[in-house]
Protein backbone atom coordinates (compact mmCIF):
# COMPACT_ATOMS: atom_id res chain seq x y z
CA UNK A 1 0.00 0.00 0.00
CA UNK A 2 1.72 3.55 -1.00
CA UNK A 3 1.72 5.93 1.63
CA UNK A 4 -0.12 9.55 0.43
CA UNK A 5 1.92 12.59 1.32
CA UNK A 6 -0.07 15.81 0.81
CA UNK A 7 1.87 19.48 0.59
CA UNK A 8 -0.29 21.96 1.97
CA UNK A 9 0.84 25.95 1.37
CA UNK A 10 0.77 29.17 0.10
CA UNK A 11 1.73 29.76 -3.63
CA UNK A 12 6.13 30.71 -3.29
CA UNK A 13 6.42 28.42 -0.20
CA UNK A 14 7.67 25.59 -2.35
CA UNK A 15 5.25 22.53 -2.42
CA UNK A 16 5.92 21.64 -6.10
CA UNK A 17 9.64 22.31 -5.76
CA UNK A 18 9.62 19.70 -2.44
CA UNK A 19 7.65 17.28 -4.42
CA UNK A 20 9.54 16.62 -6.90
CA UNK A 21 12.95 17.01 -4.07
CA UNK A 22 10.92 14.24 -2.54
CA UNK A 23 10.65 11.97 -5.83
CA UNK A 24 14.12 12.63 -6.44
CA UNK A 25 15.52 11.94 -3.52
CA UNK A 26 13.71 8.80 -3.41
CA UNK A 27 14.27 8.07 0.42
CA UNK A 28 10.97 7.06 1.16
CA UNK A 29 9.09 3.70 0.33
CA UNK A 30 6.17 3.81 -1.63
CA UNK A 31 4.61 6.82 -1.07
CA UNK A 32 3.27 9.10 -3.52
CA UNK A 33 3.77 13.07 -2.82
CA UNK A 34 1.05 15.61 -3.93
CA UNK A 35 0.56 19.46 -3.53
CA UNK A 36 -3.10 20.28 -2.91
CA UNK A 37 -3.49 22.26 -6.09
CA UNK A 38 -3.25 18.99 -7.67
CA UNK A 39 -6.14 17.84 -6.23
CA UNK A 40 -8.43 20.38 -6.13
CA UNK A 41 -8.20 21.53 -2.30
CA UNK A 42 -7.80 25.07 -2.58
CA UNK A 43 -7.82 26.97 0.87
CA UNK A 44 -9.42 29.38 -1.65
CA UNK A 45 -12.76 27.65 -1.51
CA UNK A 46 -12.78 27.76 1.94
CA UNK A 47 -11.71 30.79 3.02
CA UNK A 48 -13.98 33.34 4.04
CA UNK A 49 -17.04 30.79 4.22
CA UNK A 50 -18.70 29.06 7.14
CA UNK A 51 -16.68 26.47 6.20
CA UNK A 52 -13.26 27.65 6.71
CA UNK A 53 -12.42 25.66 9.19
CA UNK A 54 -13.43 22.32 7.58
CA UNK A 55 -10.53 22.95 5.07
CA UNK A 56 -8.33 20.15 7.01
CA UNK A 57 -11.24 17.50 7.44
CA UNK A 58 -12.63 17.84 3.39
CA UNK A 59 -9.81 15.60 2.34
CA UNK A 60 -8.61 12.13 2.24
CA UNK A 61 -8.44 9.72 5.42
CA UNK A 62 -5.22 8.17 6.18
CA UNK A 63 -3.15 10.84 4.37
CA UNK A 64 -0.36 12.97 5.58
CA UNK A 65 -1.50 17.16 5.42
CA UNK A 66 2.26 18.55 5.96
CA UNK A 67 1.29 22.34 5.95
CA UNK A 68 4.30 24.50 4.96
CA UNK A 69 4.75 28.08 5.16
CA UNK A 70 7.66 30.83 5.12
CA UNK A 71 8.53 34.84 5.62
CA UNK A 72 5.72 36.96 3.72
CA UNK A 73 9.44 38.69 2.42
CA UNK A 74 10.17 35.16 1.42
CA UNK A 75 7.09 34.14 -0.78
CA UNK A 76 7.64 37.38 -2.01
CA UNK A 77 11.16 36.96 -3.52
CA UNK A 78 10.27 33.91 -4.87
CA UNK A 79 7.18 34.35 -6.59
CA UNK A 80 8.74 37.62 -8.22
CA UNK A 81 11.50 34.85 -9.28
CA UNK A 82 8.82 33.08 -11.31
CA UNK A 83 8.93 33.27 -14.94
CA UNK A 84 6.53 35.98 -16.09
CA UNK A 85 3.88 33.60 -17.87
CA UNK A 86 3.10 32.54 -14.30
CA UNK A 87 1.91 35.68 -13.54
CA UNK A 88 2.46 35.41 -9.57
CA UNK A 89 4.55 39.10 -9.18
CA UNK A 90 1.21 41.02 -8.90
CA UNK A 91 1.01 43.08 -6.07
CA UNK A 92 -2.62 41.69 -6.02
CA UNK A 93 -1.49 38.17 -5.97
CA UNK A 94 1.33 38.29 -3.59
CA UNK A 95 -0.82 39.73 -0.84
CA UNK A 96 -3.38 36.91 -1.34
CA UNK A 97 -0.68 34.77 -0.48
CA UNK A 98 0.62 36.29 2.68
CA UNK A 99 -3.13 35.81 3.62
CA UNK A 100 -3.06 32.39 2.61
CA UNK A 101 0.45 31.83 4.62
CA UNK A 102 -0.93 33.88 7.78
CA UNK A 103 -4.04 31.35 7.74
CA UNK A 104 -1.93 28.33 7.72
CA UNK A 105 0.38 30.08 10.85
CA UNK A 106 -2.60 30.55 12.81
CA UNK A 107 -3.87 27.15 11.48
CA UNK A 108 -0.61 24.89 12.17
CA UNK A 109 -2.21 22.81 15.05
CA UNK A 110 -4.12 21.52 12.61
CA UNK A 111 -1.47 19.56 10.56
CA UNK A 112 0.32 16.93 11.21
CA UNK A 113 3.80 18.36 10.54
CA UNK A 114 4.36 22.31 9.86
CA UNK A 115 7.23 23.10 8.39
CA UNK A 116 8.39 26.77 7.91
CA UNK A 117 11.60 26.74 5.70
CA UNK A 118 12.17 30.61 5.56
CA UNK A 119 15.96 29.36 6.41
CA UNK A 120 16.09 25.99 5.62
CA UNK A 121 17.97 24.05 1.99
CA UNK A 122 15.20 22.24 0.22
CA UNK A 123 17.61 19.15 1.12
CA UNK A 124 16.77 20.13 4.93
CA UNK A 125 13.40 20.37 4.39
CA UNK A 126 12.86 17.02 2.49
CA UNK A 127 14.59 15.52 5.46
CA UNK A 128 11.95 16.89 7.76
CA UNK A 129 9.21 15.56 6.01
CA UNK A 130 11.12 12.05 5.25
CA UNK A 131 11.59 11.74 9.22
CA UNK A 132 8.43 12.47 10.05
CA UNK A 133 6.78 10.16 7.46
CA UNK A 134 9.26 6.95 8.19
CA UNK A 135 7.64 8.00 12.35
CA UNK A 136 4.37 7.59 11.43
CA UNK A 137 4.19 4.70 8.66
Amino acid sequence: MKTLIILCAPCGVGKSTMKDVLTERNQLPDFVCLDTDEIGVGWYNYSGTEKENQYYTDCLDRTFFIGMTCSDEEITKRLKARPAERKTDSDDFIKSQHEYSAWFKRNKGKFQCFIDNTNQTLEETAEVIEEFVRKHI
